[in-house]
């Protein structure tokens, strides 16, 4: 009876220190991997200025000048921008057209792994 050969005892020892050591290696891995992403929080956030001044805006005198456009004009830009917003797409036919060769060095048995010489 080799079943009750087994020391018992010390399996479940060992069985308790493997899983207590994985389980406490994966708690210390979860708050370095928390470390690390504050500190890369605190390198990544923006800098912020103090020495900002408030501008002031001096309206131009010169009055702006009203762009005329027709609606062959528009109707074209709108066309190009939903052109180039849509993914391209070719029109197929949805027909697979496979034909197989029965003389084709895929289907020869002669070029099989397990070709054995008798």
């Amino acid at each position: 009876m080799v079943l009750l050969a087994v020391n018992w005892t010390n399996a479940w020892i060992i069985t308790l220190i493997g899983f207590s050591l994985v389980v406490t290696l994966l708690i210390l891995l979860v708050f370095v991997l928390m470390l690390f992403g504050a500190i890369m929080q605190r390198l990544n956030a923006p800098k912020k200025e103090t020495n900002l001044k408030p501008v002031a805006v001096v309206p131009s005198a010169e009055p702006v000048e009203s762009v005329d456009i027709t609606g062959e004009e528009l109707a074209a830009i709108a066309m190009a921008i939903q052109l180039s917003k849509e993914p391209q797409h070719d029109n197929e036919s949805k027909v697979l057209t496979i034909v197989s060769n029965p003389n084709s060095a895929w289907a020869s048995k002669t070029f099989g792994i397990n070709n054995l010489i008798r």
